[in-house]
């Protein structure tokens, strides 16, 4: 059975849209909902048994930002991350979204062609990876990303400096930004599927994302909180 959606005029669709009245960055986002929902669940792995509070996820984005600002990362970074479905993948992007750096999501599946292309074309000056995926960046011969701005999330690979719980765990609670992050900052390069040729970047403003829940949230006659 199919779940029956609202069907909404896309003119009126636009209008509620616009109509909400929300944060226009990632985090202003989330911090918004922390004092709305902050004990609510808002991530939940039950295969890993792992889930955080909105609260939690706050606390842990601002960890999350100072641990990349430690490994070099600053606003307007460009980030390849190749990771499985793992918590520390809604994390890291949004300790990014908090830095104003920019994500490039690769996929797992990729041959060393299609990974080369996706990390040199996005202009990714580091890279975020699973231990058990280094055997896709081993094949990498130059590396397009040196090992010393790839940043490792698993287990702890003794040639790769930057380790991410490492970094993580030494990372304050609370992030200071340097910098302001404006709602057309781009928070991510996405590519599309390239049936017919490479894939194409698509650049996604922290307003994007915004825009996007409100949109989604108004299908289903909801409001975005």
């Amino acid at each position: 059975m199919f779940a029956e959606f609202e069907t909404v005029d896309p003119e009126e669709l636009r209008r509620r849209t616009e109509a909400e009245i929300s944060p226009q960055t990632v985090f202003g986002l989330l911090a918004r909902t922390v004092e709305r929902h902050g004990d609510a669940i808002g991530l939940n792995f039950f295969d890993d048994g792992a889930a955080l509070s909105w609260r939690e996820i706050a606390r842990a984005t601002e960890r999350a930002a100072n641990a990349l600002r430690a490994a070099g990362v600053v606003k307007g970074s460009h980030v390849g991350v190749l990771l499985p479905n793992v918590i520390e993948y809604p994390i890291i992007w949004l300790g990014l979204a908090r830095l104003g750096a920019v994500m490039a999501p690769i996929n797992i599946g990729y041959t060393p062609r299609e990974l080369r292309y996706i990390v040199e074309d996005s202009q990714a000056e580091f890279l975020v990876l699973h231990s058990d995926l280094r055997a896709s960046y081993d094949a990498l011969d130059p590396k397009p990303v040196p090992v010393s701005r790839a940043i490792v999330v698993g287990n702890r690979l003794a040639d790769f400096p930057l380790h991410w719980n490492a970094l993580f765990a030494d990372a304050a609670d609370s992030f200071r930004p340097a910098w302001p992050v404006e709602p057309d900052d781009v928070l991510n390069i996405q590519y599309t599927s390239g049936t017919t040729g490479f894939p194409k970047g698509c650049m996604l403003s922290q307003r994007y994302w915004v825009t996007i829940g409100q949109a989604c949230a108004s299908v289903f006659g909801a409001r975005m909180e």
